[in-house]
């Protein structure tokens, strides 16, 4: 599957894979193929506890199987209680994408649920189109400066 993947990257194809939970780990023939890997965790306490257990592990996986690789986090939930630059600053891993918390919003991408009042202007949105954007500026920047550039995240 990661040679399949890596391959739709040739023609500037992005490809975005959900590895679900890393409480296992990642295969590693997807991280060696990533150019940017985000760990996707909410603001709560619970939830930074156990990005605290397991982000060492991906971060070592990563370094292994990909050293050229960006890694970041997805934070959703700014504020309840952290904000994205604390969070930033206790694990060292950057902050690429920040969304609101917004369920609703969110199965309409995940389980195809109908979309609510304001779903493509509203805050979610436009925060998960300036994440996109600005993901997409980071890839299309690195395949710019490299010579192979295997599938990463959106463009």
């Amino acid at each position: 599957m990661a040679a399949a993947l890596h391959k739709l990257g040739a023609p500037g194809i992005d490809v975005i894979v959900d590895a679900g939970r890393i409480g296992s780990g990642l295969p590693s023939p997807l991280l060696e193929h990533a150019d940017t890997v985000l760990v996707v965790t909410r603001s709560s306490l619970r939830a930074l506890a156990a990005l605290r257990l397991h982000l060492p592990g991906l971060l070592d996986a990563l370094d292994l199987a990909a050293p050229q690789a960006r890694s970041g986090m997805a934070v959703i939930g700014e504020g309840q209680p952290y904000q994205s630059a604390e969070i930033t600053s206790h694990f060292g891993v950057p902050a690429l994408a920040v969304l609101p918390d917004e369920p609703r919003h969110a199965a309409v991408l995940s389980d195809a649920a109908p979309a609510p009042r304001r779903f493509d202007s509203g805050s979610w949105a436009k925060a998960l189109r300036s994440s996109a954007l600005r993901l997409s500026t980071m890839v299309g920047t690195r395949a710019r400066s490299d010579v192979a550039v295997p599938a990463g995240v959106g463009r």
